[in-house]
């Protein structure tokens, strides 16, 4: 259920509950799956290890890493990071309160 009276399961959703669900719901999960592909593929660790990841706790996760972690992130979402941003870039989780001044919705 959502709102309360749409059953997604049953597929009858109005316009604006479309909306709500691919928008809202939908896309921030799509959005954190790529994101978390893209710190699996860069570094060759598991999702298990993503929660609380720092920059260096991972031999991978070096400076030439970082910069191939942000090629890899702009080129997936479609973005170009100022330079604080990147430099900012220090962890799992400030990276995603980083994506957010892109309108990169993770958490949903």
């Amino acid at each position: 259920m959502l709102c309360g009276s749409v059953n997604i399961k049953k597929g009858k959703l109005s316009g604006i509950e479309k909306y709500i669900v691919t928008k809202l719901i939908m896309r921030p999960m799509e959005n954190l799956e790529k994101y978390k592909n893209v710190f699996i593929e860069a570094f060759q660790i598991n999702e298990s290890q993503l929660g609380g990841l720092k920059y260096q706790d991972v031999d991978e996760w070096d400076s030439v890493g970082h910069m191939g972690l942000m090629t890899e992130l702009e080129e997936v979402f479609d973005i170009e990071m100022d330079i604080d941003d990147i430099i900012d870039f220090s962890s799992f989780e400030k990276g995603i309160e980083i994506m957010g001044k892109y309108k990169i919705d993770i958490n949903g």
